[in-house]
């Protein structure tokens, strides 16, 4: 709910002219089996997400699926893709 509601909001646009807003710079994180694909369970985000970067050229996508992101693990916080660096916190371990 909470990134339909940032999807709509971004394009919506902010303000009496619905501006396009600079901030928060919404990064959408695409993946198979995720939201790839009619039938995956986020696809209507996705489809939402297309829609605001053709109106307003955000959000910006990480592609989940990529290679780099080798040793993803869903039960495992510690190996979540991240867009802002590594993980710093304490059950992780990780510096």
């Amino acid at each position: 709910m909470v990134t339909k509601a940032l999807l709509e909001g971004s394009i919506k646009g902010v303000g009496k002219y619905h501006q396009t807003s600079i901030f928060p710079c919404g990064i959408f994180q695409y993946m198979k089996g995720v939201n790839n694909k009619p039938g995956t369970p986020n696809y209507d985000l996705y489809r939402l997400a297309l829609k605001s970067t053709a109106i307003r050229l955000y959000p910006n996508y990480a592609n989940i699926d990529w290679s780099g992101n080798t040793g993803y693990d869903p039960k495992n916080p510690c190996t979540y893709f991240s867009t802002m660096g590594k993980c710093k916190c304490s059950p992780c371990k990780i510096s």
